[in-house]
């Protein structure tokens, strides 16, 4: 298991070239922020793809059980993006 330093949530409406833009530009601006020579070794925790899409029952139970907040609240975590659409 690798810990994310980024979990990324993003809205289904917005193209996924558009999401994935999105995030280049976030981590351009947040490896200067946090002083990170590259985005090259940040891991960003996308919620899509963390999830298996086709039994969603993992994230069934308690909302401190899910995936989400697991990812969120683990020690390596050092920021959240929310990747909205233009609605």
């Amino acid at each position: 298991k690798q810990p994310p330093l980024i979990f990324m949530s993003h809205a289904w409406s917005t193209p996924f070239w558009q999401t994935l833009r999105l995030l280049e530009l976030y981590l351009q601006e947040r490896c200067k922020l946090m002083g990170w020579s590259s985005a090259d070794n940040v891991l960003v925790w996308v919620c899509t793809f963390a999830n298996n899409q086709h039994d969603l029952g993992e994230l069934a139970g308690g909302l401190m059980d899910t995936p989400f907040v697991r990812a969120i609240q683990s020690e390596g975590c050092r920021g959240t993006l929310v990747v909205l659409d233009g609605e």
